[in-house]
């Protein structure tokens, strides 16, 4: 649900979410000009926390989904971090993109184990190999996009540590032009994961 519909809206947003049978309702980008900053990382995380405590209100539950702009350097580590520590614990919970998060600069086996309880969920999708990776780095072309498991990401590291973290919610994405092709391969390594 998009950040402008959750400020503007925020009933209306939750009545959708409840009609499609969904509990979560999850943030996918914070609005922001062309560099994303300290300033809009804290009036975004003031905003989650308002968003996290209607959406619990309603009965549901908030999270924000990373897209690697967030992970520039800041005062608590990253502006990630900064959210993290602006945010309630209770109402505000990370999806994490590994995709995205790994193309903007961090380590997602990392920043899963760093917020263990926070994640509930995970977006997974694969980097594809030699393609650079750049802090605060936001969107990544088609092209990068390849079957889970078999690109840049420690696909095994992320799993290894999202079991313990508490996160019960894995989607498989692929924005790639061919995802009819992919999907498949990353079904088959994910069925193969073994603790």
């Amino acid at each position: 649900m998009s950040f402008e519909r959750l400020r503007d809206d925020a009933g209306g947003a939750f009545e959708e979410v409840k009609a499609v049978g969904a509990t979560w309702v999850v943030c996918p980008w914070i609005p922001h000009g062309d560099a994303f900053t300290r300033d809009d990382t804290l009036k975004a995380a003031e905003a989650f926390n308002r968003f996290g405590t209607a959406a619990a209100d309603a009965g549901l539950r908030f999270a924000y989904h990373c897209h690697g702009y967030e992970f520039i350097p800041s005062t608590e580590g990253t502006l990630f971090d900064t959210s993290a520590r602006a945010t309630d614990p209770a109402r505000v919970m990370f999806q994490i993109d590994v995709f995205h998060a790994l193309f903007g600069g961090a380590e997602p086996s990392a920043l899963i184990k760093k917020y263990s309880g926070r994640v509930p969920s995970l977006h997974l999708k694969d980097l594809k190999k030699g393609v650079p990776v750049k802090a605060g780095t936001a969107i990544g072309p088609p092209e990068a996009d390849v079957p889970v498991g078999t690109g840049q990401v420690d696909m095994l590291s992320v799993l290894r540590a999202a079991v313990p973290a508490g996160t019960s919610l894995y989607y498989v994405e692929d924005e790639s032009a061919d995802p009819w092709g992919h999907i498949p391969q990353s079904l088959r390594y994910l069925e193969s994961f073994k603790r």
